[in-house]
């Protein structure tokens, strides 16, 4: 059993992490919107019916556009009533009308989080990993590999503005002040579902004769994947795409890739092991009239996060990490490095939907 602690975050910091949201809460006002931080939990504002309607409704264009199935933002913003670690971040405009929403949770238990950090462990040891993991970041890899404490991760649950207010850098403020909020409290870990988007073509057929077919391809939006990796965020388990882009995907979108099912019905993890350096680099960039931020080396003093060697680290799981998952329907042993064929490695992966 994981005893939960988290970073300690002194007053100094915290002061720093404040007084960049009333920045933000200043930036909004000469915007003409305004702030309401909703918590979550029983007799909150959420436990309103007409609260949750509103945020939902928020949601409508980008369940049209297929960046939400219709029910995620009802069960999530219902789901919130009983968790007291939550919070939704509301932006209204000038008339009052909820033009942003925000929602997440610090009270979360990541399963399939994990699953996917131990099935990286298990592939950084596969000599023939380069086949089906993309490469290019390396020590992104590793550092995801060795995270020791998930119980610290915030849960980004969701982000949306509605279309007439989009193209204003909203979604960018809102979600610096919801890391600020929970980095003054120590937070340092934070991961996301990103929404895998759908597309009907038509295939050609291989007959004359033949019926005209069609088919499903499924890709990432590139400016959500762009909004996550300015704030530090990174796929857990980034699959290595096609080596040639749909010719009917839309322009600037992201590549196709072997996705798994539960990465099509729940969106594919990302993750951000240290939210604080990224928070300090956006608002310098966001607000070059203040003077420059800085954090000292040693102000997390408690970041559980140690570079997996693959090399150093034969056993790609522990047996605390055994014990964790025992009773859960997965297998998440290892047998050891370069035993796993390209094949088996590929399995491996496969826990991500037995524990989801």
């Amino acid at each position: 059993m994981h005893q939960r602690f988290y970073p300690t975050c002194v007053p100094t910091q915290k002061t720093i992490f404040h007084n960049i949201q009333m920045r933000i809460q200043s930036q909004l006002s000469s915007m003409g919107y305004q702030l309401e931080q909703i918590p979550g939990g029983k007799h909150g504002a959420l436990d309103c019916d007409a609260a949750v309607q509103e945020c939902v409704d928020v949601c409508s264009s980008a369940i049209a556009e297929g960046y939400f199935d219709h029910r995620y933002p009802q069960n999530a913003f219902t789901g919130m009533r009983g968790d007291s670690c939550s919070r939704v971040t509301i932006l209204r405009d000038s008339g009052g009308k909820a033009a942003a929403v925000l929602a997440s949770s610090g009270n979360d238990c990541p399963l399939v989080l994990k699953a996917a950090c131990v099935a990286l462990k298990r592939a950084l040891n596969d000599k023939h990993a380069d086949k089906y993991l993309d490469m290019k970041d390396v020590a992104t890899l590793r550092e995801h590999a060795g995270v020791k404490n998930l119980y610290p991760v915030v849960h980004l649950s969701l982000v949306a503005t509605h279309t007439s207010h989009r193209q204003k850098g909203l979604g960018k403020l809102l979600m610096l002040y919801d890391l600020c909020g929970w980095a003054a409290e120590g937070r340092t870990q934070m991961y996301l579902n990103m929404t895998l988007l759908r597309k009907t073509v038509a295939m050609l057929p291989k007959k004359p004769t033949s019926k005209a077919e069609t088919k499903v391809i499924f890709y990432y939006s590139a400016p959500s994947k762009q909004l996550y990796e300015r704030f530090g965020f990174r796929l857990v388990y980034p699959r290595k795409p096609f080596t040639k882009p749909h010719p009917l995907l839309p322009d600037g979108e992201g590549q196709r890739c072997k996705w798994t099912d539960r990465e099509v019905n729940n969106g594919v993890l990302m993750m951000n092991t240290n939210i604080w350096p990224d928070i300090i680099r956006n608002h310098n960039e966001l607000f070059p009239e203040y003077p420059r931020l800085s954090l000292p080396k040693e102000a997390i003093t408690h970041h559980h996060v140690t570079p997996y060697d693959p090399v150093e680290n034969s056993d790609c799981s522990t047996d605390e990490e055994d014990e964790e998952y025992e009773g859960s329907g997965s297998d998440v042993s290892s047998e050891g490095p370069g035993t796993a064929s390209l094949q088996q490695a590929a399995e491996d992966v496969d826990v991500i939907d037995q524990i989801y």
